[in-house]
């Protein structure tokens, strides 16, 4: 597969980070739009609502080039400093919804 890059950094940069009533950022089409339609054609299985590990589904394609980038060092430091926060010796977690249920979606944090 060509190399490429999925992610606007750019963007992501020039966007503000949102302080009410949490620390948070939306950063419209942050997966650029020509790569959207190629992650979304290799957008793995998934079965059953709620959030899945990548280990327990078959991640391939440009979908898992798309999970190298954000696990990737530019990534986050555009986090770290966006958020102005150190990630050095932090855990990455990633987690695959295909869909959400009436009941999801609730705005909640799962640790400080």
């Amino acid at each position: 597969m060509t190399s490429m890059t999925y992610l606007d950094f750019k963007a992501l940069d020039q966007t503000p980070l949102q302080q009410d009533p949490y620390h948070y950022l939306i950063v419209p089409n942050f997966i650029l739009p020509e790569a959207f339609a190629l992650v979304s054609q290799d957008f793995p299985a998934v079965p059953g609502p709620g959030s899945h590990p990548p280990a327990e589904l078959m991640i391939k394609g440009h979908f898992a080039a798309l999970m190298e980038e954000l696990n990737g060092e530019s990534f986050r430091r555009s986090i770290e400093t966006k958020f102005a926060v150190d990630l050095t010796g932090r855990p990455t977690m990633y987690t695959v919804r295909g869909f959400v249920r009436s009941r999801d979606g609730d705005v909640h944090t799962d640790s400080r």
